[in-house]
């Protein structure tokens, strides 16, 4: 790298001081000839006199000097960083002891004053909001494993059961007893948005919010009723239910098309990401390759097995179905675990599709049922399922991190099972009325005949395809003029 390369991303994590993107480069004052890591809290250079170097070792080949505030090259932490350490440490071990600022400073070794403004700019929440919430969560694993009220406040560092109904009852959003239950005969009112990322559901009663949930499987519920109410194409199945095939029209368009959209599913997934520099986007995107991968190669064994062949379009199906299913858990599960939804994804994509196609006679042309419904909800199991915990802190306030039922907690895979029963019947809800109400106002499907000549004649007055002749407009379109003499070029 030359002076003055500083890339838009790697100024920024610079200028606001990212400690995500520590590890990841560190940069030079071309002034002073010191380098730092992302994080310092040193003065900052000019842009025009930053230079960004991929690790501490080639800094110091290069002859530049380490910076003694930030320690980049020894990856110790900072003055400043060891203190919070400390009070962090001493929070999670001393829960169920009454705490101060004054006794945390004198651990850190730091003022209060100091030692609230640092512990609030590195871990994001004050010291005691941290021990609140500490708190709250060791509460929740304790009611989860089915401890008594008492005994799992007391274990949490609640000091009575009364400190616990003034401090934990709100964030629970029911009493501690009804959440030890699972919620029952609470009244949980629920809301579905589209974000980002996704479906997000939030769940809460009149005394808080009491859940979570994210997933991509509203698509197939979708299909299913529409693909259910607009009937199948016009020669789908015979009178005695037997199904003829209807052939793509270029099967090199549908792999295209695929591939199209697996591309985009890497800014959709790692896109995703709070931030380009959470280091995290790194394992979202493996994750979705891995997936998409596994699919396809799985539909292709697959489908190879069962009718001896390989068919290109289910395989196509089998990659969609691994990006669908990796969806919901690419941030929270390891590369082995992607590997394994994706292939199962790709088994279950053509299942699922045989199923709709000769059990349920639901003509669904592109598999769109198959691809976002039934692998859409095997991704959201497969974040209460698989979820190793190494991710999600406190994300979208829920306490503690992500963790499936093959991790310890159950809890996660009972929210996912809740999120796909409200998915399938709200949507489903919804859908039917919405379609109903336009197919009285406009109409759901074309005429029988413009089905059979194809929507390009009546939509656009022409042919899609050069296999088509006299169709086009004008007539003459595609056609040698009249009189042409058409002769064999010579060798």
């Amino acid at each position: 790298m030359s002076k003055g390369t500083a890339t838009s991303a790697a100024w920024r994590a610079v200028s606001t001081r990212d400690r995500r993107s520590d590890g990841r480069f560190v940069y030079v004052a071309l002034t002073t000839s010191i380098y730092c890591r992302p994080s310092c809290p040193a003065r900052l250079p000019q842009r025009c006199n930053v230079l960004l170097i991929p690790t501490a070792d080639e800094a110091e080949r290069r002859g530049y000097t380490a910076c003694r505030r930030c320690h980049p090259a020894t990856g110790a932490l900072a003055p400043g960083e060891k203190a919070v350490k400390a009070a962090l440490e001493y929070i999670e071990t001393h829960l169920d002891h009454a705490m101060t600022l004054r006794t945390l400073s004198q651990v850190a070794g730091l003022s209060p004053n100091h030692l609230q403004r640092i512990f609030t700019r590195i871990v994001g929440l004050s010291p005691k909001t941290f021990r609140d919430y500490r708190r709250l969560a060791r509460l929740k694993e304790y009611l989860r494993r089915g401890e008594s009220v008492g005994s799992a406040s007391y274990a949490a560092g609640y000091g009575s059961i009364r400190s616990l109904y003034e401090k934990a009852y709100k964030a629970l959003g029911m009493t501690p007893a009804t959440y030890r239950n699972g919620g029952h005969r609470e009244h949980i009112r629920y809301a579905t948005s589209s974000v980002t990322f996704g479906r997000l559901l939030v769940a809460g009663t009149e005394r808080g919010v009491c859940g979570v949930l994210l997933g991509d499987m509203t698509g197939g519920v979708m299909a299913l009723v529409g693909a259910k109410l607009l009937g199948p194409r016009v020669g789908k199945y015979t009178k005695d239910g037997k199904v003829n095939p209807i052939p793509a029209h270029n099967v090199p368009m549908v792999v295209t098309g695929t591939l199209i959209l697996a591309f985009g599913w890497f800014g959709f997934n790692p896109g995703s990401t709070l931030a380009s520099s959470d280091v995290r986007i790194s394992v979202i995107a493996t994750n979705t390759m891995l997936a998409s991968a596994s699919g396809a190669l799985a539909a292709c064994v697959f489908v190879w097995l069962r009718f001896g062949k390989p068919d290109v379009t289910m395989i196509c199906n089998g990659l969609l179905a691994g990006l669908v299913a990796i969806t919901a858990p690419c941030a929270f599960v390891s590369a082995g675990m992607a590997v394994l939804v994706g292939a199962v994804a790709g088994v279950l994509v053509v299942a699922a599709a045989l199923f709709i196609e000769r059990k349920l006679k639901v003509d669904d042309p592109v598999g769109a049922v198959a691809v976002h419904g039934c692998c859409g909800a095997w991704g959201i199991l497969s974040v209460g399922l698989f979820s190793n915990g190494t991710y999600g802190e406190g994300l979208n306030g829920v306490d503690g991190p992500v963790k499936g039922l093959l991790y310890g907690d159950s809890g996660q895979l009972v929210a996912s099972c809740i999120g796909i029963l409200v998915n399938v019947v709200w949507v489903g809800v919804v859908s039917i009325v919405t379609l109903l109400v336009i197919d009285k106002l406009v109409g759901n499907r074309v005429s029988e005949q413009s089905e059979i000549e194809g929507l390009d004649h009546g939509e656009m007055g022409m042919p899609g395809y050069a296999t088509e002749p006299g169709r086009a407009s004008p007539p003459e379109m595609g056609q040698p003029p009249e009189g042409a003499s058409l002769t064999r070029a010579p060798a």
